[in-house]
């Protein structure tokens, strides 16, 4: 039996999608994009423009849980194929691109490496008939040898607390789960708990909203393997601190309207301090794990995860599943969506929530609003508590935003680059 969708949260989904048009549209949308990207050999189209190591886990997760969904003889063969290819790649291309560290006779995985072992680990648990009895043990036997031990490495050699230690721990967390590996398991459920610290006590996180996504987006990922394979870990598993995160996510949030240039989707605009795209949603997934796992410790905040999936996703779902979704690039609904849709709960409006027009937050963001359904806001990026985070920062203490008319009129840079002298002299 598969841990990412078990025969009941399959049946609620079914369940689900004849009485909603969103999960009957998230379902089709899911299909279709597995399905195209199928109809070409390999795991890189024609139309691909990023590095594969960072579509890899989005399009392998996409058409493990379509064919989970949806058996297909066609999805089934590519995954067998995309899998067994990646799975037989030397161990330096599962260490990551060439601007990773290589050297040394034992070189520790990176942020690639975890893509890529949760992608193979999860196309094992959903699409297991897709391969051979062989074929799977050659699949573990890869999991074993380059995926855990090289994200152990990792974890091993460093000590600091970043959305890195997150996302390495998730690619120890998913394997173990799948292989049902109990040391390993046990040891990414102590790391679970040591990076829930990189977060700010009310959820908020020191780097930036897009990195606050990917840290705590890999954090879910974690808990629902752990906790998947050993139900009982849930208790010692607290959610706390990153599932008050919709609090901050929500506030952030200055508007939703199209971009000239880019679709006639709107496209949500969110305070970008430090190291964040302006174009920023939160990953569907972990809004709706936060909705579903949070609902009777933290309603509100419950709550608020399901009003942004709502509001940033629904009703023309526009995300285009280019892929790099799972780096935090292009934040999307992913394989994860359709078992914890059933779940969440119904949402609540910022205005519903009590939350203040005025507030601010332990990273140091402010916030002031006419009100929520205004017309004006300054958000003020100040010094708050010290940071757990403290990596991508630009040095951009008391800069701000001002928005009026849903037009942002003073505007942060957001991202730069990180090989330059500019990031050199900043540091």
């Amino acid at each position: 039996m598969s841990l990412f969708l078990s025969p009941a949260e399959k049946e609620n989904f079914e369940c689900l999608r004849r009485s909603s048009p969103v999960a009957q549209t998230l379902f089709w949308m899911l299909i279709n994009r597995a399905e195209k990207r199928a109809s070409s050999p390999g795991l890189t189209g024609p139309a691909t423009v990023d590095y594969w190591w960072h579509h890899a886990s989005d399009y392998l997760t996409d058409a493990a849980m379509a064919n989970a969904l949806k058996p297909s003889p066609s999805l089934a063969l590519w995954i067998r194929d995309v899998t067994l290819s990646i799975v037989r790649r030397p161990r330096a291309d599962w260490i990551g691109p060439a601007f990773r560290d290589h050297a040394g006779p034992e070189p520790a995985g990176n942020l690639e490496t975890a893509h890529l072992t949760w992608a193979v680990a999860i196309a094992l648990d959903l699409a297991a008939d897709a391969f051979t009895p062989v074929e799977q043990e050659e699949i573990a036997g890869a999991l074993r040898a380059k995926g855990l031990v090289l994200c152990r490495r990792w974890l091993d050699r460093n000590n600091h607390l970043a959305n890195w230690r997150c996302v390495l721990n998730a690619g120890v967390g998913v394997a173990a789960a799948v292989l049902d590996d109990k040391e390993q398991l046990r040891h990414s459920g102590e790391e679970f708990r040591l990076c829930q610290q990189v977060f700010q006590p009310d959820g908020s996180y020191g780097e930036s909203l897009q990195y606050g996504n990917y840290a705590a987006s890999t954090q879910m990922l974690t808990w629902e393997a752990l906790v998947r394979r050993s139900p009982e870990l849930a208790d010692s598993l607290c959610l706390e601190p990153y599932c008050l995160m919709p609090r901050w996510q929500a506030t952030s949030l200055l508007y939703n309207k199209p971009l000239s240039g880019w679709g006639g989707h709107p496209k949500p605009r969110s305070a970008n301090f430090n190291d964040s795209a302006a174009l920023f949603r939160p990953s569907a997934d972990l809004l709706l794990h936060i909705s579903a796992r949070s609902k009777d410790k933290h309603p509100l905040e419950a709550g608020l995860a399901r009003w942004l999936f709502d509001t940033l996703y629904l009703p023309g779902i526009s995300a285009k599943g280019g892929g790099s979704a799972s780096f935090g690039f292009d934040n999307d609904f992913g394989f994860l969506t359709f078992a914890l849709l059933p779940q969440a709960v119904a949402a609540l409006s910022p205005e519903e929530a009590g939350l203040p027009p005025t507030s601010g937050f332990s990273c140091g963001d402010l916030f002031a609003r006419d009100s929520w359904t205004g017309r004006t806001i300054l958000a003020v990026h100040g010094a708050g508590d010290a940071l757990h985070g403290s990596g991508h920062l630009h040095g951009d203490l008391n800069s701000f935003i001002l928005v009026h008319n849903r037009e942002r009129l003073l505007v942060d840079p957001g991202h730069c680059c990180y090989r330059n002298l500019l990031h050199e002299l900043d540091k």
